[in-house]
């Protein structure tokens, strides 16, 4: 036997989540709009640019038209990363790039690049910290 109040409980918790459901799905619309007018407008002026970093958009994700596509051939390839020597799979762990219109994956993997991309920016802010105290 169920007590009315199990009811009432049971129907806010339905109505609740209806309406949660409701306001992601308008804010994924909403976001999807503005991503399309902003690609409509081709390469953003610097002004405008600057006004999204300040909202807290990121403007690489605006501008974009959506994601790469590549071919499925490289999500059933792995290859070892010369640098850190393990095995990936070249789709999701290398990446793809077209160089002369061909596709080729990297030679390192994401996580080495990264790693090395990293490296390389602390070297360059620590050479110039070095020319500005001298």
């Amino acid at each position: 036997m169920t007590n009315s109040n199990d009811d009432d409980l049971l129907s806010r918790i339905v109505s609740d989540l209806a309406a949660r459901e409701k306001v992601y799905r308008d804010a994924r619309e909403n976001i999807e709009r503005a991503q399309v007018s902003l690609n409509a407008l081709g390469p953003l002026p610097a002004m405008a640019g600057s006004m999204i970093k300040e909202s807290g958009i990121s403007p690489r994700v605006t501008r974009r038209a959506g994601p790469k596509q590549i071919s499925t051939k490289w999500f059933k390839i792995t290859k070892v990363c010369p640098n850190c020597g393990k095995e990936k799979n070249v789709g999701r762990e290398f990446g793809v790039v077209v160089r002369r219109g061909e596709e080729e994956p990297y030679s390192w993997c994401t996580d080495c690049r990264g790693i090395a991309a990293k490296k390389t920016y602390e070297k360059r802010k620590q050479a110039r910290l070095a020319a500005g105290n001298s």
